[in-house]
C-alpha cells in the first residue's frame, strides 16, 4: 500500500513538470517581420523543442533565427534579423543604374543612382543594403542647373561662377546698375531645383523725372513738350509772360532719385493800378502800373481837411484783383450811436448822430474800474478809443469760513474788492497756513485766490 502511494506521487510530479514546461513555451518569441517555419511549428511545445523563424515576404535575414524551449521559456540559440531592401531609396530625379539593379537585394549589396536627363549631381549617389535597410554611402542631389541668359550691358552681377562651372540649386546672384541708371526688377535672384530663377533678371534704365501738368501761362525752357520725361542732371528754367508774376523757383533739376530739386512754379496775374482819384496819394511810390501778389498800397489825402473814404490799405491777390476797391478823399464822415461798453455806459445821454472829432465819455458800474478811456472820438465815421471795465472780487464770508481765514485788518473788511486792490488775510485762532497761497492777495479782474488754514 505504501509503495502504491509513492508511485502515484512520482507520476503526479512528472505531469506537473511537463505542464510547467508547456506553459513556459506557450508564448512564441517576438521576431519582427518573421514567423515560425512550417517544419518546426507545433500546437504545443515541450522542453527541448527547437523552432526556426522565416522572414516575411520582402524581408531577408543575415542569419536564421533559432530558439529552444527550456523550463524557463524560449532560449535564443542564434539571433537573426529580418530587414528589407526591396523598396529602393527615394532620390528625386534619379534612378538606379542598370549595372546595379537587381530583383532582390542582400545585405552588403551596393546600388548607384544616376540623374535623369537634364539633371546633374555634384556627388555620386551611392547606397548600401544594411540590416536596417538602405544606407547612403554618398548622398548626392540631382538638380537642374540654371543658365545665365542675355543681360543689360550696364548691369553689374555679383555671384557669377566661372564660365565652365554650373550654377547649382540655392546659388544666388545680386544685381546693381551704374550710378546714372536705375534698376528695374529684383535686386537678387536664386537658382531653383527646376533650373528656373526665383526672379527674372532685371534691366537698367535711364533715370528720368516726369514733367507733370504745367501752369497754362508758364514758359519752360529745357523740354520739347509737356508730356516728355527729363533725364537726371538736366535742368528746366521757368518764366511767365509780362502780365503775370512767377510764383516759385526759377529753376529745377532732375535728381538721380527721379525727383525734382524744386516743385514747378505757377504764374499769377499782376494787379493793375488804375482809376485813382487826383487827390489820393499812394505809398509806396509806384514805378509802374502793375504790382505782384502780396504787394500792398497805402492811401492818404493830398488836401488838408479831407479824409480817406474807404479802406486805407489794399493788397494784390493771386487772381490779379485787389483785396478792396481804391478809396477816395472827401469831407470827414459823421458817426452814429456810440458802441456799448460791457459793465459800463456813456456818462451822458447819447445822440443818433455825431460830427467828426466829437467826444463821448464812458463810465463803469459801481466798484468796477476802467482800463483805458474814458473817451471815444468820432474820426471820419468811426469811433476811436479803447477801454474796458474790470470786475471786482467778491469777499464771500462762507468761502473764507471754509478756508479758516479772516481779514487781517478791520478796515479792509468789505463785500467787494475792486480790481488791483490788495487784501490781507490771517488764519483764525488755532489754525496754520497749509498751502503756497500767500496771505496777501490782489484782485485781478474779478479773480482772487484764497489761502487755506487748518
Amino acid at each position: 500500500m505504501k509503495l502504491s502511494l509513492t508511485l502515484l506521487f512520482l507520476q503526479l510530479w512528472g505531469n506537473m513538470e511537463l505542464s510547467l514546461s508547456q506553459n513556459a513555451c506557450s508564448k512564441l518569441p517576438d521576431v519582427p517581420h518573421a514567423h515560425v517555419s512550417e517544419e518546426t511549428k507545433k500546437a504545443e511545445y515541450q522542453e527541448g523543442d527547437v523552432i526556426h523563424f522565416t522572414c516575411e515576404s520582402g524581408y531577408i535575414s543575415d542569419h536564421t533565427s533559432k530558439y529552444v524551449c527550456t523550463g524557463a521559456g524560449w532560449l535564443v540559440v542564434r539571433r537573426g534579423m529580418c530587414y528589407s531592401c526591396s523598396v529602393l531609396p527615394d532620390v528625386p530625379h534619379a534612378q538606379v543604374t542598370d549595372e546595379t539593379r537587381k530583383a532582390e537585394y542582400q545585405e552588403g549589396d551596393v546600388i548607384h543612382l544616376t540623374c535623369e536627363p537634364g539633371y546633374t549631381s555634384d556627388l555620386t549617389i551611392k547606397y548600401v543594403c544594411a540590416s536596417e535597410g538602405w544606407l547612403a554611402v554618398r548622398q548626392g542631389l540631382c538638380y537642374y542647373p540654371c543658365q545665365v541668359g542675355k543681360m543689360h550691358p550696364r548691369l553689374f552681377v555679383a555671384g557669377l561662377p566661372p564660365t565652365n562651372e554650373t550654377i547649382k540649386t540655392g546659388h544666388k546672384l545680386q544685381f546693381q546698375c551704374s550710378n546714372d541708371l536705375t534698376l528695374e526688377g529684383s535686386e537678387e535672384t536664386e537658382c531653383l531645383g527646376t533650373g528656373q530663377w526665383s526672379a527674372p533678371f532685371p534691366t537698367c534704365s535711364v533715370i528720368t523725372c516726369e514733367v507733370g501738368v504745367l501752369h497754362h501761362d508758364l514758359i519752360v525752357t529745357g523740354i520739347l513738350s509737356a508730356s516728355e520725361t527729363v533725364p537726371a542732371g538736366d535742368k528746366l528754367l521757368f518764366d511767365c509772360s509780362s502780365e503775370f508774376q512767377l510764383d516759385g523757383s526759377k529753376e529745377t533739376e532732375c535728381l538721380p532719385t527721379g525727383q525734382w530739386s524744386a516743385p514747378f512754379p505757377t504764374c499769377s496775374e499782376k494787379c493793375k493800378v488804375s482809376g485813382l482819384a487826383a487827390n489820393v496819394v499812394v505809398t509806396p511810390r509806384l514805378s509802374g502800373r502793375t504790382l505782384t501778389k502780396g504787394q500792398k498800397l497805402t492811401f492818404s489825402c493830398s488836401q488838408r481837411g479831407q479824409f480817406i473814404q474807404g479802406n486805407a490799405t489794399v493788397e494784390c491777390l493771386a487772381n490779379g484783383q485787389w483785396s478792396d476797391s481804391f478809396p477816395t478823399c472827401g469831407a470827414p464822415a459823421n458817426c452814429g450811436i456810440p458802441p456799448p461798453l460791457p459793465d459800463g455806459d456813456t456818462k451822458e445821454t447819447v445822440d443818433f448822430l455825431y460830427r467828426h472829432n466829437a467826444k463821448v465819455e464812458y463810465i463803469c458800474q459801481n466798484v468796477y474800474r476802467m482800463e483805458g478811456g474814458p473817451f471815444k472820438i468820432c474820426k471820419n465815421g468811426e469811433w476811436i478809443g479803447q477801454m474796458r471795465c474790470l470786475k471786482p472780487c467778491t469777499m464771500d464770508k462762507d468761502v473764507m469760513r471754509r478756508h479758516n481765514i479772516r481779514f487781517a485788518y478791520s478796515y479792509e473788511e468789505k463785500l467787494y474788492a475792486p480790481h488791483n486792490d490788495v487784501i490781507h488775510f490771517s488764519c483764525i485762532y488755532g489754525t496754520r497756513p497749509v498751502d503756497r497761497v500767500g496771505m496777501r492777495q490782489k484782485c485781478i479782474d474779478g479773480v482772487m485766490n484764497f489761502p487755506t488754514c487748518v
